[in-house]
């Protein structure tokens, strides 16, 4: 029987990132597993990413386990991004999948399997400081995913592995056509992989019957300049697909669950100068004194800023150096030391000092 510290589990999505990463992992004279989880089902029945996976696993003659988490994901993942867009926040379910199904579930799958190690495709870095192991941004800044990475629970670290932290996505997709990996055209890990045959305002309103569907849409001054089909379609922020002829540019700044309302404005009235980030995961012991200055990046790929972080408990107050654009509830606040993830929350509530 293979020993479980030196067995690692592969998450085989059928696409090229985890296939190459797999691949690496041989080179390496490691015993591998490919471990798919079936998140949702196939659209018309077709398409399966696990028979994909399965058939990566053959080309590269190592076992493939399959395991059902349809109904984790669905209450895990599922439900709570749509019960977000129906309180007029804007969830970020790649976040949540990452911290409950890809190293929760799919983590403990592993060891079930005997498996006492978890790699994935994911383009970050892990980096063993004297037995400290920190979360770092992936080498290739245009495809990083440490953002996505946060809320892994601290005392998992040690039990993960990233082989295409080091890579750059170009030289991974010719590392695939290399090998003849018989992968599925990619797939970006940020796009949702649970809404490939229903619009996104149809899955939530299917959840949320309740949703009353057209409201009015306002000016920054409250003056009615049209109506919205549902509050649920819009997010901070948004500019496009509004369907309202302002005559000059103006983006969401403000969602009203309660009155159906959504408000449009300039730009400039979207500049937030801090935010309430709440339910903070730490990937560091937090400084005693209660006060951290670091990078906070606000959403992904976006630079975010220095800023003063206040913390007491789960909860921190961000103060930004420079203001940032829509600071959006139900989005994710990210702390980072360099290329070091420090820990992050998800943003609660936003302010500005700024006149507009």
């Amino acid at each position: 029987m293979s020993n479980p510290r030196h067995t690692i589990a592969i998450g085989l999505s059928g696409g090229t990132d985890s296939a190459v990463a797999a691949a690496l992992l041989l080179d390496e004279g490691r015993e591998v597993l490919g471990l798919t989880a079936r998140f949702v089902d196939p659209p018309g029945g077709g398409g399966d990413d696990a028979r994909r996976a399965e058939e990566i696993c053959e080309h590269l003659g190592i076992r493939h386990v399959t395991v059902d988490a349809r109904e984790r994901f669905r209450t895990s993942v599922i439900l709570p991004f749509a019960r977000e867009y129906a309180s007029g926040r804007t969830p970020s379910p790649c976040i949540v999948c990452n911290e409950t199904m890809k190293f929760g579930f799919l983590m403990d799958a592993a060891a079930e399997h005997g498996c006492g190690l978890l790699a994935t495709g994911h383009y970050a870095r892990l980096e063993d400081r004297k037995g400290e192991v920190r979360l770092l941004r992936g080498a290739d800044s245009h495809k990083d995913q440490s953002y996505f990475l946060h809320r892994i629970d601290r005392p998992r670290l040690p039990k993960i592995r990233f082989p295409l932290g080091a890579w750059h996505k170009e030289d991974v997709k010719a590392e695939a056509r290399r090998r003849r990996l018989p992968v599925r055209p990619s797939r970006e890990s940020q796009d949702l992989c649970f809404t490939d045959h229903v619009s996104r305002g149809a899955l939530v309103a299917s959840l949320h019957p309740d949703l009353t569907g057209e409201g009015l849409v306002r000016d920054e001054t409250g003056a009615v300049i049209g109506k919205h089909g549902g509050y649920h379609l819009y997010t901070l922020g948004q500019r496009t697909g509004i369907g309202v002829a302002t005559g000059e540019r103006r983006h969401v700044a403000h969602i009203d669950p309660a009155k159906n309302e959504i408000t449009l404005a300039p730009r400039s009235h979207l500049l937030h100068s801090s935010c309430t980030v709440r339910a903070l995961n730490w990937l560091v012991d937090p400084p005693a004194e209660g006060t951290l200055r670091c990078r906070v990046q606000p959403r992904y790929r976006h630079r975010g800023g220095f800023a003063q972080v206040k913390y007491a408990g789960g909860e921190a107050e961000v103060r930004f150096d420079e203001p940032q654009f829509a600071l959006t509830p139900g989005q994710a606040a990210v702390f980072y030391d360099g290329d070091r993830v420090l820990g992050g929350g998800w943003i609660a509530a936003y302010r500005s000092d700024l006149p507009a």
